[in-house]
């Protein structure tokens, strides 16, 4: 077999498996305020994992918890729930600058949390940001 198709399939095992960490590497508490702040995750669930980390934080959530809240926090459908709680939106800021000139210019600042891409829109148009 072929390096590349070792590799592939070194990848696969590991996906069917499921032993790597699907949380984006957050921890207990990060990923429990995550998901209660899209409202992805069930009443029941929420409850026992804080119940889980009062009483012992640094054991910290089961494997199967961690899971539940992983699939709540980066599914597909989790991800469209948020955004129907406007969670995961664009996340605008705007403000005033003044110019060497003294005259003021208001600009709007615009992040996409879905795509990662931003852009500035002022009085010269709107540009998009790297």
């Amino acid at each position: 077999m072929s390096d590349l198709a070792t590799q592939a399939a070194g990848h696969l095992a590991a996906e069917d498996g499921e032993d790597h960490d699907k949380t984006g590497h957050l921890n207990d508490r990060a990923l429990l305020d995550k998901v209660k702040r899209m409202g992805t995750a069930g009443d029941r669930l929420i409850d026992a994992a804080e119940e889980r980390l009062k009483e012992d934080p640094e054991k910290g959530l089961t494997p199967p918890e961690r899971d539940a809240l992983a699939r709540d926090a980066y599914g597909d459908a989790e991800k469209k729930i948020a955004r129907d709680h406007h969670e995961d939106e664009q996340i605008r800021r705007t403000g005033t600058s003044t110019n060497a000139a003294g005259e003021k210019i208001p600009w709007e600042h615009t992040h996409d949390t879905e795509t990662g891409r931003s852009s500035v829109k002022d009085k010269f148009g709107r540009r998009d940001l790297r």
